[in-house]
C-alpha cells in the first residue's frame, strides 16, 4: 500500500489527467496556473485519500492569519501541508524565480511548529513551446515576456533547457522530485507545466517566545 507521501507525489505526477484535453494549456496561458492546478490537485487527493484523510483548501489553524494552499488532515490535525507558487519559464531566464523560491520557503516556514506534519513546497513553471502570435496579445497573459525569452535564448527549447538547469540548482537537490505535465495546446501554442516538489524535512523549529 502506498504511503501518504507516495499518494501526494503520484497524484501530482498524474495531474494533467484531471483536466480536459487542452484545458490546462488554455488556463495556463490566460492566467497563472496556481489556483486551477491547486483546486484539481485537491480533488484528486480527496478521491485518493478519503475517507481516511480530509483534504482542505486554504486551511488555517484557529487564531492564525496565514493559510495553507492545501492541508491533509485527520480529525482536524494536519498530517501534511502543501504550499505552491507558480511562475513562467521566462521568469527563470530573467532571474525573478529566486524571489519566488524565497517566498515559497517563507510560506513553508510558517508551519514549522505544526506538530510534525509533512510540509511540501511545490514550484509550478508554465512553459509555452513557442512564441505567441500577436493576434493573442490581449488574451495570452505575459505574452511579451514569453516572446522576449524566446528571442533572448534563441528558441523555446533553449528557454526550457535553461530553466530546467537553473531550477535544478536553485530549488535544491536534496529530497526534490520533479516532473512535467502535458497541457495540450491553445492559441497555436503547445504548453507544458514543469514542477519541482520538496518535502521540507529540515525546516527549523521556531525559537521559544
Amino acid at each position: 500500500m502506498n504511503s501518504m507521501h507516495d499518494d501526494v507525489i503520484d497524484s501530482l505526477r498524474d495531474l494533467a489527467g484531471e483536466f480536459q484535453r487542452n484545458e490546462l494549456a488554455y488556463l495556463a496561458l490566460t492566467a497563472k496556473i496556481e489556483g486551477p492546478l491547486r483546486d484539481r490537485w485537491a480533488y484528486a487527493l480527496h478521491k485518493t485519500l478519503a475517507p481516511n484523510y480530509v483534504v482542505a483548501r486554504e486551511w488555517s489553524i484557529s487564531g492564525e492569519r496565514h493559510r495553507a494552499d492545501l492541508a491533509i488532515l485527520v480529525h482536524q490535525s494536519p498530517q501534511a501541508i502543501i504550499e505552491l507558487k507558480a511562475i513562467y519559464s521566462f521568469d527563470v531566464i530573467n532571474g525573478r524565480h529566486r524571489k519566488i523560491i524565497k517566498d515559497l520557503r517563507a510560506d513553508a516556514e510558517k508551519w514549522a511548529n505544526c506538530g510534525g506534519a509533512r510540509i511540501y513546497t511545490v514550484l509550478l513553471v508554465t512553459h509555452p513551446d513557442g512564441k505567441v502570435a500577436d493576434d493573442y496579445e490581449r488574451t495570452v497573459k505575459y505574452m511579451q515576456g514569453i516572446n522576449r525569452a524566446v528571442g533572448k535564448c534563441g528558441s523555446p527549447e533553449k528557454v526550457k533547457a535553461q530553466a530546467k538547469a537553473t531550477l535544478q540548482n536553485d530549488f535544491g537537490q536534496n529530497d526534490v522530485v520533479s516532473g512535467e505535465l502535458n497541457g495540450g495546446q491553445a492559441f497555436g501554442t503547445i504548453l507544458s507545466v514543469l514542477w519541482w516538489a520538496r518535502c521540507e524535512a529540515d525546516l527549523p523549529m521556531p525559537a521559544p517566545r
